[in-house]
């Protein structure tokens, strides 16, 4: 299936220029405190949080956690948030594109939405809560899960950005 930047490759860098154009001239026109906050989108959102949610884990890295990475929880929670998530999410997309109730946006493909996909596993934050409700009062289980969840979501984040980086077209 040919996606739609091999279609039409000139109106797909055309309208790349006019919107790198418009960020210009949008910060141009933005406030000290706009510019403040663009700036510290970053380094807010990709060391800060993470390093929040991480801290709120109350995880105690003991590497003797890591042999248990072979039992069925650990093994179920690595297979979801490994295989499940881009699985998931790439089997209903083509669907939804076979089906004609959507289509691939201008410029991806779909060895770029297995990279999407695959980067769906990072789901760090919401693992965690789900674990402390379903293993409440279990400490041994919750570590088991947790240190299954941290080394998926590495993973999926480390191979999620190795995939769309491989796929990914270079710009100029």
């Amino acid at each position: 299936m040919r996606d739609h930047a091999a279609a039409n490759p000139d109106q797909y860098h055309g309208s790349r220029d006019l919107s790198e154009e418009l960020e210009a001239l949008s910060e141009g026109l933005s406030s000290p405190a706009q510019r403040l906050e663009h700036g510290l989108h970053g380094p807010v959102a990709f060391l800060v949080i993470p390093l929040f949610a991480f801290c709120n884990t109350s995880l105690l890295i003991d590497f003797s956690l890591l042999s248990q990475l072979t039992d069925p929880l650990a093994l179920g929670i690595v297979g979801g948030l490994l295989l499940g998530k881009p699985v998931g999410i790439v089997l209903l997309s083509y669907v939804a594109v076979k089906c004609g109730w959507a289509s691939l946006p201008l410029g991806v493909s779909w060895r770029q939405l297995v990279g999407v996909g695959v980067l769906a596993g990072i789901g760090f934050t919401m693992s965690i809560f789900v674990t402390l409700l379903a293993f409440e009062g279990q400490s041994v289980r919750q570590n088991e899960a947790k240190i299954a969840i941290l080394v998926s979501s590495l993973t999926a984040g480390i191979l999620g950005y190795a995939l769309l980086r491989k796929n990914s077209t270079p710009t100029d």
